[in-house]
């Protein structure tokens, strides 16, 4: 008898554990796998995304999210429309180009409607308005988003582009060109670049001209997904931008606890004030439309982009506004 009644509580008990890693099995299941692949390598400009899978508003939402590093933005749309990734993390004028060109993507979330872009000065030499470019020698690197587009910074202030030369740097000679004095001004992020220079060389040591205040504004941080994948999967999509939403809402009220979670997927020698000082200079360029959604993809926005690569000569001509975004997800995000 008492064999029996303990052979009988060993079944209960094992056929209770089958039923809970079932459970358990079928949840992770139910889970969608979404990875986001990145512009480029660990930034604290990433912070809000981190914030969202370490505090598992992913998970909320029912998505197993990884996050990768990239190589360079063209590389990252390139991947979502072969399927290899699901979203990208890119500044949206690079999306922008290459949706003039016919690549079959879509904006649908926009977080800086002008990327944080600034050129660089040294203090003994300031550059902070563009008149000041005058004579001066601009360090031009591939990819640089302030000197490829100074043709419209010229524009916009009635400036000679002529007035000044252009050096063509490779992009790790960019800051030493500068310091050295062998150019006079670089374009940097300052959701990046400045809070690093400024902790190595002094908070002093340098000047900015902040290009969105004197025109030059082309889209920064976004979320881009293929058309296809955006057609076969808008709840996901939804989703994403959920769970991103509320990342992004977390990092604007608490920057330093957002540097600390990036921090803890990050190895980087960065300190945790640099990094603060990354995810302020992101917070900054946030320019919430009132009553929309943080990621509402402003139209004037994507305007101003266009005008700026049709000047620059970096697209030919552009196609109707709605070829670029996507915000009929927005209610649901």
């Amino acid at each position: 008898m008492i064999k029996s009644t303990t052979t009988r509580i060993l079944a209960a008990a094992l056929a209770l554990s089958l039923l809970a890693f079932t459970g358990d099995t079928a949840s992770a299941q139910d889970k969608t796998s979404v990875t986001i692949r990145f512009s480029w390598k660990m930034k604290g400009e990433f912070a809000p995304l981190y914030v969202a899978l370490d505090k598992g508003y992913f998970s909320d939402e029912k998505l197993d999210v990884k996050l990768g590093e990239g190589t360079s933005s063209q590389t990252a749309l390139g991947s979502i429309v072969q399927g290899q990734d699901q979203a990208a993390w890119i500044p949206g004028v690079y999306a922008a180009q290459a949706i003039s060109k016919g690549m079959q993507v879509k904006i649908v979330g926009l977080y800086n409607k002008a990327a944080p872009n600034v050129l660089l000065s040294r203090a003994d030499k300031p550059i902070t308005k563009v008149q000041d470019l005058v004579g001066a020698k601009v360090g031009h690197s591939i990819g640089d988003v302030g000197t490829t587009f100074i043709k419209v910074l010229c524009k916009k202030n009635n400036l000679d582009c002529n007035s000044f030369s252009i050096a063509t740097l490779a992009a790790q000679a960019r800051v030493a060109s500068l310091v050295g004095g062998k150019v006079d001004v670089i374009s940097v992020y300052t959701s990046n670049d400045v809070p690093i220079l400024e902790d190595k060389f002094g908070a002093n040591a340098f000047a900015q001209l902040d290009l969105p205040k004197f025109g030059l504004r082309v889209m920064g941080a976004s979320l881009i997904v293929s058309d296809a994948y955006l057609k076969q999967n808008p709840k996901i999509v939804t989703a994403m931008l959920r769970a991103i939403n509320r990342g992004f809402q977390d990092t604007i009220a608490d920057p330093r606890a957002a540097a600390q979670v990036m921090l803890k997927h990050w190895n980087t020698p960065l300190s945790l004030d640099i990094v603060t000082k990354q995810v302020q200079a992101l917070n900054k360029a946030v320019e919430q439309t009132p009553g929309k959604p943080i990621n509402w993809v402003d139209p004037v926005a994507v305007e101003d982009t266009l005008d700026a690569l049709l000047t620059a000569g970096e697209i030919t001509s552009r196609k109707p506004i709605g070829d670029y975004i996507n915000n009929d997800l927005v209610p649901g995000a």
